[in-house]
């Protein structure tokens, strides 16, 4: 009788954790420093953690093997995505303030500091500082090329992008953006064959060519196959689709946000999340046919990430203890395996011999 319950419970169990077997996006917030992980096939929050003081949400960025997400700010930070434990962390000071970006490698961290115009060089085997280098008068986000050889920064004060060779950590090239205004963000290609820079006060994003987006362009993000790039606009409240064959905006998507700003796109490239600073919400994005399938808020959502990468692939942490509707779920189809158990005992006592 023991395996007629045991069977429902471990039904119920399997069915609840089975869900979280899927990448997450990481969504932190920047007002209450607490990171919303959201399973990406149900949009729907799955486990939830605090971070450090000292550590910023508002710039992050993924390893390439997805087992670890990294943040910026005075204290930097990595987090284990297999348990959402502190997997390291350094104090950088102002030196951590804008932007950060893990090396394709995994082995090295560049964070930028506007207010010390810096990039800090952090080896992520044990967390030390290795070196700084100088940079303009606004360094900001950042990205590395696919083979790690190059590493691309903006820089907000003087409307360029930077280059830097980091065999040697040193700046090799300053590429001016015309027409530029406020350059705060850089993405390169998955194929490494351009870069996009987006300039917030000029309302174009630059391939070292210029595309018109909407009105201040913030993040960007491309698609697995480089075929696309979906950039976020905080004025305009939509989002811009870059078709990269011609560098072309081919479709512009009303999200219904607030200052929509960071982006990030799944891993196989169905799905586009965008976080909105003022709304604190989080729309999903279908790339198929680039329509709002879905829009996350609530709970600890406040003063949204909008700087870096955030999506994993890799499932949620497993809770040890189940949220209350899960033990619901539990304790439902426990009932339901009692219930049928005493019918069926009843049964059998009926049917005894001298009953």
């Amino acid at each position: 009788m023991a395996r007629l319950l045991a069977v429902p419970l471990l039904f119920a169990i399997f069915t609840v954790y089975s869900a979280h077997a899927q990448p997450v996006a990481y969504i932190g917030s920047n007002n209450n420093n607490f990171v919303s992980i959201v399973d990406v096939p149900t949009n729907s929050v799955a486990y939830l953690f605090h971070l450090n003081s000292g550590a910023s949400v508002d710039t992050s960025d993924v390893s390439t093997d997805s087992r670890f997400i990294y943040y910026g700010g005075n204290v930097v930070t990595a987090v284990d995505t297999s348990n959402a434990a502190i997997a390291g962390k350094v104090e950088v000071g102002n030196a951590g303030s804008n932007g950060i970006a893990v090396s394709p490698d995994g082995t090295t961290l560049y964070v930028t500091s506007s207010i010390t115009d810096t990039l800090t060089v952090i080896r992520t085997s044990d967390f030390t500082v290795t070196g700084a280098i100088p940079m303009g008068l606004g360094p900001d986000n950042l990205d590395f090329t696919p083979d790690g050889t190059k590493a691309y920064v903006a820089d907000q004060v003087e409307d360029a992008v930077y280059v830097i060779d980091t065999a040697s950590v040193t700046v090799t090239d300053v590429i001016p953006v015309p027409g530029g205004s406020l350059v705060r963000n850089v993405s390169v290609a998955p194929n490494g064959k351009f870069v996009y820079a987006s300039s917030t006060g000029s309302n174009i994003v630059t391939v070292i060519d210029t595309v018109t987006a909407g009105d201040s362009p913030r993040n960007i993000a491309f698609t697995p196959d480089s075929a696309f790039a979906y950039v976020p606009n905080g004025t305009s409240n939509d989002v811009s689709v870059i078709r990269t064959s011609d560098h072309t905006t081919v479709f512009t998507i009303p999200t219904g946000q607030d200052d929509p700003n960071g982006v990030d796109i799944t891993p196989d490239g169905r799905f586009v999340y965008v976080t909105a600073i003022f709304s604190d919400d989080v729309a999903v994005i279908r790339t198929s046919d680039n329509a709002v399938i879905d829009t996350i808020s609530g709970g600890q959502l406040d003063g949204l990430v909008d700087n870096g990468r955030f999506i994993v692939n890799a499932p949620a942490p497993v809770r040890a203890i189940p949220a209350l509707g899960e033990w619901g779920m539990i304790a439902m189809v426990a009932i339901m395996g009692i219930a049928a158990l005493l019918v069926l005992r009843k049964r059998f006592a009926s049917a005894s011999p001298g009953r």
